[in-house]
């Protein structure tokens, strides 16, 4: 009796040992170690990188304590207009600024700051945008070429001169417009530097008051003027909003 005992547990060990080696019908569990790029998302272009390290200086700079009155030598942040008129004409006596007469009166007319670069100096004309509660918050200026300049030539200079007022540059964006691009980017203080069609513009913000955009969703330059650009701060109104 116990051989056929025996012989019952050998059958069913050598029945077990066949069924081993079929393959499972379950389905295999695989694991991605390569998590470089998500599944179903198109990596980041450059200009979208850059975007993004843009508006992270950004706010590091509003939360690092950091805030600076001055937007260039001249003019400071919370200023109403006719504190602007009394630096014009502080800054003609100096030789830092030029008026100009218009058309209608001689009693009328603007002042273009002296930009003091290369040993000359470069006029450029600043249209400011002021609030009741904060002043001056954001002002923007074009440097027009004249016969001969070039607008890199004349953007390499006005580089440096900042350079000199700001330190070097937080950003130095891909070619706009046939010109590099600079952003000065510290604690409240934004400073964009680009070539513009008709010559070379100069824009600075309180980000304190509102935070500009800079780029469209694709992280490239915005084809609009800048003065059609909408604002936010953390979804706020602020007065740089158009």
């Amino acid at each position: 009796m116990w051989k056929n005992y025996l012989y019952l547990a050998l059958a069913l060990l050598i029945f077990s040992a066949c069924n081993s080696d079929k393959p499972t019908s379950k389905p295999a569990v695989l694991v991605d170690t390569d998590k470089s790029v998500q599944r179903g998302e198109q990596p980041m272009t450059e200009a979208e990188a850059t975007a993004m390290a843009v508006q992270t200086a950004i706010k590091e700079g509003l939360s690092s304590g950091k805030s600076f009155k001055e937007a260039i030598p001249g003019y400071q942040f919370g200023m109403q207009a006719e504190d602007i008129k009394k630096v014009h004409k502080k800054l003609a006596r100096k030789g830092k600024a030029e008026r100009f007469k218009s058309g209608k009166s001689r009693e009328e007319g603007a002042y273009a700051y002296q930009l003091p670069v290369a040993g000359d100096a470069l006029p450029i004309i600043f249209d400011f945008d002021y609030s009741e509660e904060s002043g001056l918050y954001a002002g923007k200026g074009l440097i027009r070429l004249e016969e001969g300049q070039n607008s890199a030539d004349v953007l390499n200079v006005t580089a440096d001169l900042f350079d000199e007022w700001y330190g070097k540059p937080s950003f130095e964006l891909p070619v706009h417009n046939y010109c590099k691009r600079y952003l000065w980017v510290e604690g409240n203080r934004l400073v964009d530097l680009a070539c513009e069609l008709d010559g070379v513009q100069v824009r600075f913000y309180n980000l304190e008051e509102g935070v500009p955009n800079l780029f469209d969703e694709k992280g490239r330059i915005p084809e609009r003027p800048i003065d059609e650009m909408e604002i936010q701060l953390e979804d706020q109104p602020t007065p740089l909003e158009q």
